[in-house]
């Protein structure tokens, strides 16, 4: 989309994710932190990863479509579910990270 980092690079989408997933299970860890639950954290990067993915669509769909007065943009369930995935991802190794952080004191 933005200086066609998305045709240029296929990958960049799916390293925002990551980094997104990352950046949430950080902040889930910093508003509970006496919650460890990696299940819960993970919990809680799926629920903001699927509420941005509404986002993206809604604003795809129907403020793209109306601000340029064209058809819908097209999105697969597959960059859907990539995108997830990456959020997962990026929630996964944030966890891992901090639990061998933490062993390490």
């Amino acid at each position: 989309m933005f200086f066609g980092l998305y045709v240029t690079f296929p990958w960049y989408d799916t390293v925002l994710h990551i980094g997104g997933g990352a950046w949430v299970a950080l902040l889930c860890v910093w508003l509970y932190k006496n919650e460890k639950n990696p299940i819960l954290i993970l919990g809680f990067v799926a629920l903001i990863g699927v509420l941005w993915e509404f986002s993206e669509y809604l604003f795809l769909n129907d403020v793209m479509a109306w601000m340029f007065n064209e058809k819908s943009m097209p999105q697969t369930i597959s960059d859907t579910l990539t995108d997830l995935f990456a959020d997962l991802i990026g929630g996964s190794v944030f966890l891992l990270l901090s639990r061998i952080k933490s062993q390490n004191k």
